[in-house]
């Protein structure tokens, strides 16, 4: 893209006058159009696009089958945490895909999804925790159990109702979303459930990293 010093320049040249001002205006007009001739106007065509990772599927052998909880602190489930140093990725969509039993809807009616921010000091090796469960126990950044209270610090939650016996609870968000359109260094995440039945066996949550491009 040409500068606007560009045509300045060329008013300059031509002074103040009102013929001059007129030559000014024709010798813009065609140095545009000899711009556009000897470019063909693609060199400032650009598509925006969406580059999409791998889908990742995290390990949630702590989450198959969690209780109810009503009880704060509650009892839950922590992921393990996802670093983005190397891969740099601009989002990640996660979709959270839940199997309960065969029990009538109770309580909240609902089942909580948090983030959990994480940034590291050292490229990778040492990590804090941008949210904490609102007790005294920190996230790990392992898959496990987690106990936590209401309300925390961590981003969210993200409200999964249950309103239907033995219906699949599901969601789908992204980290930039709970993040304010910023992806931390690292990122984890945790679930309570509070919906009246406890969960299945048939548990997922995954992850796939998003790129956006320009060309």
């Amino acid at each position: 893209m040409l500068e606007p010093r560009y045509f300045e320049g060329l008013s300059r040249r031509h002074g103040r006058d009102e013929n001059r001002r007129r030559r000014w205006r024709q010798d813009c007009q065609r140095e545009m159009g000899r711009l556009i001739h000897q470019f063909g106007g693609k060199r400032f065509t650009t598509t925006d696009s969406i580059l999409y990772q791998s889908y990742t599927a995290m390990t949630v052998t702590n989450l198959q089958s969690l209780a109810i909880d009503t009880t704060d602190p509650f009892a839950g489930w922590q992921s393990a945490r996802v670093s983005n140093i190397a891969n740099l990725y601009t989002d990640y969509e996660i979709i959270v895909d839940l199997s309960t039993a065969a029990t009538a809807p109770a309580n909240d009616q609902a089942v909580y999804v948090y983030l959990v921010p994480w940034v590291t000091t050292d490229g990778g090796t040492t990590w804090i925790t941008g949210g904490n469960f609102g007790t005294t126990t920190l996230p790990t950044g392992t898959e496990g159990t987690a106990s936590m209270s209401d309300p925390n610090s961590m981003r969210g939650p993200v409200a999964m109702p249950y309103k239907i016996t033995s219906q699949r609870i599901e969601s789908y968000f992204t980290v930039g979303q709970l993040c304010g359109g910023i992806v931390p260094d690292g990122w984890s995440l945790a679930l309570r459930n509070n919906c009246g039945a406890a969960l299945g066996t048939g548990c997922v949550v995954a992850y796939r990293g998003l790129q956006f491009t320009n060309a």
